[in-house]
């Protein structure tokens, strides 16, 4: 154990105390994520699972995170002004009262009265959405 806390300290700059990481162990030995033979604890097949799931749910916060600073690049050059989290809201916003209401079908814009999204926002959310689903389906 003092080795894997020394490799952390090292590796990573984290310092974890020995007791922490001592209940760590344990805890995923019991939920069948690490085994240990004598002192040497190695990761089971079953922790394979869990560490593809975290890395898909980070490339996926790494893609959505891409997507909403595109938008807000896209948002800025027509003249919207949002932080990257009111861009996130508003996305979140337009996305869901869509849904609810199936007007991007219909061509028409969501109700902002409920929201308090300007319509001019709602307009090019909803624009730069058939942007990328142009660059997406469009043959290279």
């Amino acid at each position: 154990m003092r080795k894997l806390s020394l490799y952390g300290r090292k590796n990573y700059n984290l310092k974890i105390p020995l007791y922490v990481l001592k209940s760590i162990i344990t805890r995923a030995k019991r939920s069948n994520y690490l085994k240990q033979k004598s002192k040497k604890v190695y990761l089971a097949k079953e922790a394979d699972s869990v560490l593809k799931t975290i890395e898909t749910e980070r490339k996926i916060d790494r893609e959505n995170n891409e997507f909403i600073l595109g938008l807000k690049e896209y948002l800025e050059e027509n003249n919207i002004e949002l932080s990257f989290s009111k861009t996130a809201d508003k996305l979140n916003q337009v996305v869901n009262n869509n849904l609810n209401t199936l007007t991007t079908y219909l061509g028409e814009f969501p109700d902002t009265n409920k929201t308090g999204i300007k319509e001019k926002e709602a307009k090019y959310i909803l624009k730069y959405f058939e942007l990328s689903c142009r660059r997406i389906s469009s043959p290279l």
